[in-house]
């Protein structure tokens, strides 16, 4: 497109010129050959200097609109516009975004090796002063198949392990328990205990759909826990592919009652709990809000076409999702969207294009990119809930199939697991 606005430098001359017009008059005729050449030294410098400051603020000009826009604003990052239902959503440049977080000092990023167990992203829990995650056995002849350790928030060291003869997939703590999800493969049904977190005792075991015999690629990455509203609700793969949620009274272990997810939200991605509702995320893109009394779904929103994770907290419902792009796309397909913690209605789109949010009260991270920003792998950073900028930042090891898949947030701290390299790391901003 042609551009029909006026050549600033050529207004210039030509206003310089008429005012030079307009300023002489026609001197005797012999004066004119004496005053010939000095004249024309004059106009020359006068044009030079005129064509010079109109030149100078010229290019001031453009500087000053290529770092301020319309408005005076600074400006924002490049976004990507991404039609999903009836939502436009914006995908945001990752790399421009994280400039202005400030990196956390090195001295507050404590690493340890640890062999780890992590099915899914929600694979860390925490209370009672300590974190609580899942480890296999050295040996898989034979029972034991897995154990639930537990690691001093303040320290890192571990103080303490409990074996399970099938193999834990999914923890979460809650009504003064850890509680932790069992199966093995060949054997009917699913067990949920109930660990006391002092003096590692289970205080009972419960099995629970003994309709489903795990076979195969069962779905461990499927499976999950929440407690909410004096119940703990445990959440595995169905036969058809759909999801059942079963609830548990967290004082006696007893079933509660149980409802069959539908197969068109797809498996569960996600579960959290808020007070007295329960959140869960599917592969097909769907967040649903859980009445805990019935197991009924009360609301659906769907948001994108993969929830990756789910983090509930008084800020709102914090949900990543996958977002349909181009193959050759210069952007990921995800982004990070907060939700009404009383509807479940979009409230916030971030933009940030990170793969795990996980929040605790005003605290929110994030972990992890796809690529085309594959530098940002180990990416983990913080997120003003005001308005989605990042304000803290810092970059762990992550291999290019070795990215950390776990993030958890708990007193102010923030905690990654890495099973493919095996470590758990803790950083305190």
């Amino acid at each position: 497109m042609t551009d029909s606005r006026p050549d600033p430098v050529a207004l210039a001359l030509r206003e310089g010129a008429a005012h030079v017009a307009a300023k002489t008059t026609t001197p005797p005729w012999p004066v004119v050959a004496e005053r010939h050449t000095r004249r024309n030294r004059q106009r020359l410098r006068r044009i030079s200097l005129a064509t010079g400051a109109v030149l100078a603020t010229a290019a001031i000009t453009v500087a000053v609109a290529a770092l301020l826009p319309a408005g005076g604003h600074r400006p924002q990052a490049e976004a990507h516009r991404v039609r999903f239902g009836n939502h436009i959503l914006m995908v945001r440049d990752l790399l421009a975004i994280q400039k202005t977080a400030r990196p956390v000092p090195s001295a507050r990023v404590v690493t340890r090796a640890l062999r780890l167990k992590t099915p899914n992203h929600a694979s860390l829990a925490f209370g009672a002063g300590s974190a609580w995650v899942l480890s296999p056995v050295e040996s898989r002849s034979g029972p034991p198949c897995g154990k639930l350790i537990r690691i001093n928030t303040a320290t890192l060291n571990l103080t303490g392990s409990v074996p399970f003869r099938l193999c834990p997939s999914a923890v979460t703590y809650g009504d003064g328990a850890v509680w932790v999800l069992s199966f093995q493969i060949g054997v009917r049904g699913y067990q949920v205990a109930r660990v006391d977190p002092i003096t590692l005792g289970v205080t009972f075991v419960t099995t629970i759909d003994q309709s489903i015999t795990p076979a195969g690629d069962t779905g461990a990455k499927y499976m999950f826990l929440a407690v909410a509203d004096g119940k703990v609700f445990a959440a595995v793969q169905d036969r058809l592919g759909g999801t059942q949620i079963t609830a548990l009274d967290t004082t006696s272990g007893k079933p509660v009652h149980s409802a069959a997810l539908p197969s068109t939200y797809g498996p569960l991605t996600a579960l959290a709990a808020n007070d007295k509702v329960v959140w869960a995320g599917t592969f097909n893109g769907w967040v649903l809000r859980i009445d805990p009394l019935t197991d009924s779904i009360r609301a659906a929103r769907h948001l994108g076409t993969r929830v990756a994770s789910l983090s509930a907290a008084p800020t709102g419902i914090w949900v990543s999702v996958n977002l349909p792009v181009p193959s050759r796309a210069a952007y990921p397909g995800l982004d990070i969207l907060r939700l009404s913690p009383l509807t479940g209605s979009l409230k916030d789109d971030t933009g940030l294009p990170m793969t795990f949010v996980a929040a605790s009260g005003p605290n929110v991270w994030a972990l992890s990119s796809a690529p085309p920003y594959t530098s940002d792998a180990g990416l983990v950073a913080q997120i003003n809930p005001a308005n989605g900028a990042l304000t803290q930042k810092a970059h762990l090891t992550a291999p290019t199939i070795q990215a950390p898949d776990t993030i958890g947030v708990y007193q102010r701290t923030v905690w990654i697991l890495n099973d493919f390299l095996g470590t758990i790391t803790r950083i305190a901003p």
